[in-house]
This record gives structure tokens, sequence and C-alpha cells, in this order.
């Protein structure tokens, strides 16, 4: 998958809607397996994860599991020019259906800055087996990472993993990817 990253962004696009809702559903429940015995993740205090729509992997059992172990859990708030902030959250009920982008966003005012997160789950259209991230081209996570010192961990399904994406410069590795087969650990 090298060369320009629009091109990249098409074709895992086209490998992504190629998952049918079946798919989709087991690929979403081992991916939960996965994560939910992950010692990164489990001995985190702070996690900043994003609420999966569309192809993206369902991130909502994820939500509930790490709410109902205490963890502080935050989504991100999007704005214009590529900014985001990651909003705390303390239930479901505080997640609205209307937010930019129209993904659904953190209703509450508490934000969690990058400097007090423990754990980031970032998504992506796709990584590649050295952990980096082809982003969705908005540049909203590669800014906030840029100002974080936390564990950067990459969900997606596995055939979106490939041997190699395009980056930038300003592109952070992930220090681990999590599929629905394996984990992948980097740095």
């Amino acid at each position: 998958m090298e060369g320009n990253k629009k091109a990249a962004r098409i074709l895992a696009k086209k490998i992504a809607a190629g998952y049918n809702a079946a798919g989709r559903a087991t690929s979403d429940k081992a991916l939960l397996a996965n994560l939910s015995v992950l010692s990164e993740l489990l001995s985190a205090e702070s996690v900043f994860m994003f609420y999966g729509v569309g192809d993206e992997p369902d991130t909502l059992p994820l939500i509930k599991f790490l709410l109902g172990r205490g963890k502080s859990v935050a989504l991100p708030r999007c704005y214009p020019r590529g900014r985001m902030d990651a909003v705390l959250i303390n239930s479901l009920d505080e997640i609205k259906n209307d937010g930019f982008y129209g993904i659904p966003e953190p209703v509450g005012n508490k934000i969690l800055l990058p400097e007090n997160v423990d754990v980031v789950l970032a998504p992506a259209a796709a990584f590649d087996i050295l952990g980096n991230r082809l982003g969705r081209g908005g540049g909203y996570y590669d800014r906030w990472l840029a100002a974080s010192g936390a564990k950067r961990i990459g969900i997606q399904r596995d055939k979106l993993v490939f041997d190699k994406v395009p980056t930038a410069s300003y592109d952070l590795p992930m220090d681990m990817v999590v599929t629905d087969s394996k984990v992948l650990r980097f740095r």
C-alpha cells in the first residue's frame, strides 16, 4: 500500500466497505476480547479513545467495559481546522449523536489534557506492521498525539493492517496496533 495517502485511503475505504455486518460483528467481538486483556489498558487510569462510526470498529462495548472498571474515559470533541479536545464522560448518557462531522461526541465540559492521558486508542484508515498510522486526512489525531506522551494504541481490523502505509514527517507511529487476531507491539 505504498504511494500517496489519498490513493491509500481510497483503497482502505474499499477494503473496509467489503466487511458485511456479520464480518464487522465478528471482528468487533474479537477486537474487544484482545483489548479487554491488554495490560497497558487495564493498568491505565485515563484513556482517550474514539467512538467508532461507519466502517470503523464498534468501540461502544469497550467504552462500557472501561467505564465499568472505573477508568477515566474521554472521547473527542472536534472543532474546525483540525483541533480536538479529549472530553471526559462518566456514562454513555453523556454522548450526543450530533457532533462535528455527525460523529457522536461528549456533552460535558471536563477536558482531559494531553499530558494527563495514559493511553490513546487511535482510529485510522489503516495501519502498517511497523505501527505507522494512515489517518483519515483531517490531522486531528496527528496534532493531538504530538502534544501527548500517552501510550499510543491503534485499533483496526486485520485486513486494514498492511506491510507499509504512506507517512509524512508529522505522522507519529503507534506503540501498539491491536486487531481482531493479533497484538503488534513496537516500542
